[in-house]
């Protein structure tokens, strides 16, 4: 059982003004940083852009609102790493369909590697993924890919350096 401290805010300040219809701020991912401030990122719809921001532990914001990508993001997914960063991975366009992207930061929401494309070999959509981060530092990403293995829809995965570099091939 939990209780409630403070009351909800609103903590992003690009909005995108929803009707009911689906529009407006969607797919909220949240990870606790090693600092114990929080990093929250979404989606806004029609737009499809993808936004971060930073709050201490009273909910206040540490920093500005912050873009994850200058493109196509939908449902961002956040993690956050053992040297006070994170790394954000979403569905963002690639050069056959839609496909898992990535991009890591630094402590205060500062990109310190491009946008990179995590999932290289197959055509078609890439979706739904989800990240963890193994003890020598590497992340392993696991999507749904789909005609990934010709016939259907599969779980893929892909182990990514903390630098942004891909280790191997993706892996069923």
């Amino acid at each position: 059982r939990g209780s409630l401290i403070g009351e909800e805010r609103v903590i992003n300040t690009t909005r995108m003004t929803g009707s009911g219809d689906g529009t407006g701020q969607l797919n909220p991912s949240v990870a606790v940083l090693s600092s114990g401030n929080y990093v929250v990122t979404w989606e806004t719809n029609p737009a499809m852009d993808g936004f971060g921001q930073i709050l201490d532990q009273q909910g206040q914001p540490v920093g500005p609102e912050f873009t994850l990508t200058d493109g196509y993001c939908h449902n961002p997914g956040v993690l956050a790493l053992s040297d006070g960063g994170f790394f954000v991975h979403w569905r963002g366009r690639d050069s056959d369909s839609f496909g898992e992207k990535g991009r890591f930061f630094d402590s205060t929401g500062n990109p310190i590697t491009g946008e990179f494309v995590i999932d290289q070999n197959h055509w078609g959509n890439a979706f739904n993924g989800s990240a963890t981060q193994l003890d020598n530092g590497n992340i392993v990403l696991a999507w749904m890919q789909g005609w990934g293995d010709g016939d259907a829809y599969s779980m893929e995965a892909r182990i990514i350096t903390p630098t942004g570099g891909l280790v191997g091939t993706e892996f069923q």
